[in-house]
C-alpha cells in the first residue's frame, strides 16, 4: 500500500484553495447583468443628474478569476467619460475617452479608481464626492492647448449653435437665422448672453446641470429683479434658509430629459401650504 504524508501546512493550503475557487464568482444570468446594468447606474446618479447621458446599452465581460465586467460611456455636450465597473470587487473606473471620432474630446486625462463597496448607496456617495472633486458636477470649464487647430471660443460657440440654437429652432420651426434675428431684437437676453458668454462664462460649456438651473430660476424668481426682492428680510441667514427653500422646491422640477416643468414650478412656489413663519430676528 503506497505511504502518503499530510501535515497541518497541507491542510491549511486545502482550505485556502477550496476557500478561493468557492469566492470565484459564477457567469451572471441575464437577471444577474440586468441587476449589475442598475447597480452601475446607481452608482452614476450624481453624474446622471449633473446632466451626463448614460448609455442606452453596455458592452459586457466575464472571466473566472475576476468575475463580470460592464463597460460604456458618459457623454455631455460633447465631453466623454468611458468608464469600466466590476460588481465582484466593488469597483467603478472612470477613464479617458478612447474612441476616435474627432468631434467628442475625452474629459479625463487619466484613469480614477473609485472603491465602491457593495454598499450601493454608500458607493453612490462616494462616487458623488469623487466626481465633485474631479468638476464633474459642475459646467465644464476649457482651455485650449498651445498646438489646437481651434480656439476656446470657436469651440463653445459650435456648442452652443448644436445644445442650444438649433434644438430651439427645431422646437420653433424657424430657420436658424430667424431665430438669431428673433433673440437679437430682444435686448435684455442679448445683453446678459453677451455678459455671459463674453465675461463671465466665455471658457464654460453649455452643460445641462440640473442643480446649477435650480439655483438659477431660485435666484430670476424669487430674487434678482422681481418684486420679491424689495420684500428683503432683516438678516442674510433668514435669505439664505428661503433661497434654499425655494432650490430645493424647484429642483423635483428640474429634468435632465424632460427640462423644466414650468407649471410644476409655480404650483410649487405659490403654494400657500408650503409657506412658515419666520422668526424676525
Amino acid at each position: 500500500m503506497a505511504e502518503f504524508r499530510f501535515g497541518p501546512e497541507d491542510m491549511d493550503r486545502a482550505r485556502e484553495l477550496m476557500a478561493h475557487s468557492h469566492s470565484r464568482p459564477g457567469k451572471p444570468t441575464e437577471e444577474g447583468w440586468s441587476r449589475y446594468v442598475d447597480d452601475v447606474e446607481t452608482l452614476l446618479d450624481s453624474l446622471r443628474r449633473a446632466g451626463w447621458e448614460l448609455p442606452e446599452s453596455y458592452d459586457s465581460d466575464f472571466d473566472s478569476e475576476h468575475g463580470a465586467f460592464l463597460f460604456g460611456e458618459l457623454q455631455r455636450t460633447g465631453m466623454m467619460i468611458d468608464f469600466q465597473y466590476q460588481p465582484s470587487a466593488g469597483k467603478l473606473e472612470l477613464s479617458p475617452f478612447c474612441g476616435d471620432d474627432p468631434l467628442l474630446f475625452s474629459m479625463l486625462d487619466e484613469t480614477v479608481t473609485i472603491r465602491t463597496g457593495h454598499d450601493l448607496s454608500h458607493g453612490a456617495s462616494v462616487v458623488a464626492e469623487q466626481a465633485g472633486e474631479l468638476g464633474l458636477l459642475d459646467a465644464t470649464h476649457l482651455s485650449a492647448s498651445h498646438d489646437s487647430d481651434i480656439t476656446t471660443a470657436e469651440l463653445i460657440n459650435e456648442r452652443y449653435r448644436e445644445e442650444i440654437f438649433e434644438p430651439a429652432a427645431r422646437y420653433r420651426g424657424l430657420t436658424l437665422d430667424e431665430l438669431a434675428s428673433q433673440l437679437a431684437s430682444d435686448e435684455e437676453f442679448s445683453l446678459r448672453l453677451r455678459f455671459l458668454t463674453g465675461m463671465v462664462a466665455s471658457r464654460v460649456l453649455p452643460d445641462l446641470v440640473p442643480d446649477a438651473v435650480a439655483l438659477g430660476i431660485a435666484a430670476w424668481c424669487w430674487r434678482n429683479d422681481t418684486e420679491v426682492e424689495s420684500w428683503h428680510l432683516p438678516t442674510d441667514v433668514l435669505m439664505a434658509k428661503v433661497n434654499i427653500a425655494v432650490t430645493k422646491a424647484v429642483r423635483p422640477h428640474v429634468d435632465p430629459v424632460e427640462g423644466v416643468d414650468w407649471e410644476g414650478i409655480e404650483r410649487a412656489l405659490t403654494d400657500s401650504r408650503r409657506v412658515r413663519p419666520l422668526p424676525l430676528r
